[in-house]
């Protein structure tokens, strides 16, 4: 069911002046049976780009309700009952999806899960992918390099020193199941990497979104967030463009996608704003915008770029105003002037805490592998399902 509303709203946009079904069963309470113990092993430039006064521009997007059902695959056990932040791949053998468990949100010594799902919902048994003693594996990132390797980025985080990041773990996938490869995520200048948000395979190579911390072990060490690139199948990475410079913001969870070859990315702002950028294929900046409370986006989390149908949408946790509860959206952003034409709120539920999500296609079914409170008041891990051509 779907209810269409339409907004007259305002947006403020920066322009650069340059030249440029039901599944078998429900797993519950099972926890993974084995550990991995805990091993650890000069900033790029960027230009500032110089960009115009913003400019107010008032335009019109439609706002579809949707109301759906969620189909519940994984809750939390006893001695762990919080589950969140899912990701997800896709591969020829179904879904492969990782999750933080744990006891809360953040601050808690927690495992890492992860279980194979058909493209039916069907789930299969679930597996430990990491338990780090003493620490919290906070956010997993699933990523499938160009030569078919899937690999784990896990976040690490010190949860005896509020949330400390001690940086990214990398896991491989093989043989059926998941192995650290040594040592921390650095590039090869040296900087060293907390927190893994997207990546994608473009013009031959392989490109990451990442976030460095000031915490981390490296000479001048600060919080931002960096594009990264891998010609050899992760096994290195080289910065070529910190995003916050680039943008004039202080930013966290970002996302990218490629349309008509050129590189969207959009960043989770800490002003509450959402920021996108448009780079061609140097790496040049084409177009910004900025997405906030008057065009009823504000204080997003985790956002997805994808393309479908020719069109550039991304899907975010969502808040609109400072006083409204928590929803998943999706967006349909036009990829040349950088408008919202549409909305979709998804699920609106109005939990405390939720909606990180990823998407698959069956056909024309809109998959999202989600977390949010269901029966109990800790979050599950949660399946919605869409006709593709309600929303779209």
């Amino acid at each position: 069911m779907k209810k269409i509303l339409s907004f007259l709203l305002a947006t403020s946009m920066a322009f650069p002046l340059c030249s440029c079904s039901e599944p078998n069963s429900e797993v519950s309470g099972t926890e993974p049976s084995s550990a991995e113990s805990y091993e650890s092993a000069t900033l790029n430039e960027t230009p500032k780009t110089e960009t115009t006064e913003p400019e107010t521009e008032a335009y019109t997007y439609d706002v579809i309700k949707m109301d759906v059902s969620g189909i519940v695959l994984y809750v939390g056990s006893k001695k762990y009952p919080y589950c969140a932040f899912p990701t997800l791949v896709e591969t020829n053998d179904g879904i492969l999806c990782a999750w933080k468990q744990g006891i809360s949100h953040m601050g808690d010594e927690s495992i890492t899960s992860y279980m194979w799902l058909d493209k039916d919902g069907s789930v299969h048994s679930p597996e430990l992918l990491a338990h780090v003693p003493g620490f919290n594996t906070q956010n997993a990132e699933l990523l499938t390099m160009p030569d078919g390797t899937i690999r784990c980025y896990l976040d690490i985080q010190d949860y005896n020193n509020g949330k400390t990041r001690t940086g990214t773990i990398v896991y491989e996938y093989r043989n059926g199941t998941f192995e650290p490869l040594p040592g921390i995520l650095t590039d090869t200048d040296g900087k060293q990497y907390g927190y893994v948000f997207d990546g994608l395979e473009w013009q031959g190579r392989y490109w990451m979104l990442a976030m460095t911390f000031p915490e981390l072990d490296y000479p001048d060490a600060r919080k931002s967030v960096e594009l990264l690139v891998s010609d050899d199948n992760g096994e290195t990475w080289t910065d070529m463009l910190c995003l916050d410079t680039l943008l004039d913001a202080s930013l966290n969870e970002s996302t990218l996608a490629v349309f008509d070859n050129k590189l969207y990315i959009l960043c989770r702002g800490y002003d509450k704003k959402a920021h996108i950028a448009v780079l061609d294929d140097a790496l040049n900046l084409l177009n910004t915008a900025v997405y906030d409370k008057s065009l009823e986006i504000y204080n997003t989390g985790r956002p997805k770029l994808f393309v479908r149908d020719g069109n550039l949408y991304s899907i975010l946790r969502n808040h609109c105003t400072e006083n409204s509860a928590m929803d998943l959206s999706m967006l349909r952003i036009n990829p040349e002037n950088l408008v919202i034409e549409q909305k979709v709120i998804l699920d609106a539920a109005k939990p405390q805490d939720g909606y990180y999500a990823e998407h698959y296609f069956v056909d024309d079914t809109f998959n999202l592998i989600t977390y949010k409170p269901n029966a109990s008041a800790t979050p599950d891990i949660t399946l919605l399902t869409f006709d593709w051509n309600e929303i779209r």
